[in-house]
């Protein structure tokens, strides 16, 4: 089977565009952005880092790390909130591959099938969104 790489796609010239930019973000409103994430994941020790404008924000289980789109909290610092109790919740909750006992091998099997980890984080991330409402109710 041909094996494929994960990428984001842009209209043509879009993507320079964007990894152009220079986006500032305040100070107070990364460190909220860090505190939210860190607090749902339950890990305080968890990296948190800006990525490249138009790359997405994601959690990565293989570094345990989440990487924030400065678009998304350029754009609404308000939803960016929610974006980093998004990610820390797959922190709380998903589990790396390895811990539901697949091999390395495994795992490149699957996620280099088109579509797999796309469908896998669209299932996957009701339940985060589920956990995450119930974790805030519980909270206030």
């Amino acid at each position: 089977m041909e094996k494929f790489k994960t990428r984001q796609y842009f209209p043509e010239g879009a993507a320079r565009k964007t990894e152009e930019l220079k986006i500032e973000i305040p100070k107070e409103v990364w460190e909220n952005l860090e505190i939210i994430a860190k607090r749902v994941g339950g890990d305080f020790r968890m990296k948190v880092k800006l990525g490249k404008p138009g790359r997405g924000s994601f959690f990565n289980p293989e570094d345990v790390s989440i990487t924030f789109d400065p678009l998304h909290i350029k754009e609404s610092p308000e939803l960016a909130k929610f974006v980093a109790g998004h990610e820390g919740a797959h922190r709380a909750i998903t589990p790396h591959p390895k811990e539901i006992g697949l091999s390395r091998e495994q795992i490149q099997e699957l996620y280099s099938q088109i579509g797999f980890g796309y469908l896998q984080n669209v299932i996957e991330d009701m339940a985060v969104n589920d956990w995450l409402r119930k974790k805030i109710s519980r909270v206030r």
